[in-house]
């Protein structure tokens, strides 16, 4: 599994043990997904 695909499954999860909505959760990993770069390192 990718360092992508680890982080939103880790970040998912989290939001989702706090009981936040899907759009939360949707809201969340486009952030993710917005500040991940192509080389695999995540930009700040």
């Amino acid at each position: 599994m990718s360092e992508l695909e680890t982080l939103i499954r880790r970040r998912m999860n989290e939001e989702y043990a706090k009981g936040s909505s899907a759009e939360k959760i949707a809201q969340v990993i486009r952030e993710i997904i917005n500040n991940f770069d192509g080389s695999g390192a995540r930009r700040n």
